[in-house]
């Protein structure tokens, strides 16, 4: 699901009174919420982790769950949660899942189709989820409902529930979607689980978009002293602005670097094409043609090169920026988007400007020491 949510806790106390997250979920820019538990579904305030706190499978095919939960049902210690070989119509939700995950989420929109769940009984999968399943009308959620140690292997139960979808929600991620309270409701009225094991730990805020999230987060930090907010995007990123900080510097060097050669290698390029060229422009200037037209050539050549590398320079910037957001969107299931980067093509940008003007004086100065003339008219 998205990583635009928000976990809000109330002082030292596990979770916060219904009341009061109901009055939180009102707020128009919030598009979904959830309840975070312990002994249910786990997520992480610091980190984009999140999943069943045991072993969760979903299919639309209740003989291929069992066959799931059969294979993971009594394991040695060491191999308790070991990546499992999942039939192409079953998906793990647990924590630690790495093949074929599926995640829940809190937002059910926006709607391809359907409506939005009501009740323990009811879902909304993503498009994504409903493509691989074959459009279902109904699926089954098998989770963990009880797990202990004996003599060095570990004993897992298993209680499955039959889930109607009434919507479809237009996502490119494996998601499963409810209710606000759709993570406490079905482990204690479907799958039968003490609701000591699920005393909220968290509530979770869903929103469409980062500028949501961060609004949100300003406005209701001041409106409400006592909570607490955590923002796992905002956690993450000053996690690591130091690093990233250490790797812009370092690629700024290089960078300056590179500027620099290609700079020395324009100006070699253009000395030796003049060079070379000498005995072409005196045939040219021969023909009748004006010295300044010969010089309007080498510009033209400058030109050339720069424009092509200025274009190539731009089309490598884009790619990259592309397909880290695409890993970055990939790897922690969240909405890719795309934001052009204005101080990379400025740069480059500006060097073309420089690389222009130095050009320009260039071959002013590599005409007039070849072929002992200006490459500019002298004013009258």
């Amino acid at each position: 699901c998205l990583v635009e949510r928000l976990y809000v806790y109330e002082g030292r106390r596990s979770g916060m009174k219904e009341s009061l997250r109901n009055s939180l979920a009102a707020d128009a820019r919030v598009k979904g919420s959830a309840l975070a538990t312990d002994g249910g579904y786990c997520a992480s305030a610091s980190s984009f982790l999140q999943g069943f706190s045991g072993k969760a499978f979903l299919s639309d095919d209740e003989n291929s769950l069992l066959e799931a939960s059969e294979s993971c049902a009594s394991l040695q210690k060491e191999y308790a949660n070991k990546a499992l070989d999942l039939p192409e119509n079953v998906f793990d939700g647990s924590l630690y899942a790495s093949n074929h995950k599926f995640r829940y989420s809190g937002n059910c929109f926006p709607l391809v189709s359907g409506k939005a769940p009501s009740g323990p009984d009811e879902v909304v999968i993503s498009s994504s989820l409903s493509q691989k399943l074959r459009k279902p009308d109904f699926i089954y959620l098998t989770c963990t409902i009880s797990e202990e140690e004996i003599s060095g292997r570990i004993i897992r139960e298993f209680r499955t529930a039959k889930l109607q979808v009434t919507g479809v929600k237009n996502s490119n991620n494996d998601e499963l979607c409810g209710d606000a309270n759709w993570t406490f409701d079905f482990f204690v009225d479907r799958l039968g689980l003490s609701s000591f094991y699920l005393e909220p730990s968290a509530s979770i805020f869903y929103f469409s978009s980062e500028k949501d999230a961060a609004s949100f987060l300003g406005d209701r930090q001041k409106a409400f002293p006592d909570l607490a907010f955590y923002s796992p995007r905002a956690e993450v990123e000053d996690s690591i602005s130091g690093v990233a900080n250490y790797i812009g510097g370092v690629l700024a060097l290089f960078s300056a670097i590179a500027l620099s050669m290609s700079t020395l290698l324009f100006v070699l390029t253009m000395s030796v094409t003049i060079s070379e060229n000498q005995g072409e422009a005196a045939l040219l200037h021969a023909m009748g043609v004006s010295w300044q037209d010969i010089s309007r050539i080498y510009h033209a050549v400058g030109l050339h090169y720069g424009l092509s590398s200025f274009g190539g320079s731009c089309f490598a910037i884009i790619a990259c920026a592309v397909a880290v957001g695409f890993y970055v969107s990939s790897s922690f299931a969240t909405a890719f988007s795309f934001s052009f980067p204005w101080i990379p093509f400025l740069s480059v940008l500006g060097f073309l400007g420089l690389f222009l003007v130095s050009m320009n004086a260039l071959v002013k100065k590599k005409m007039k020491a070849r072929y002992g003339f200006s490459s500019t008219k002298k004013k009258k």
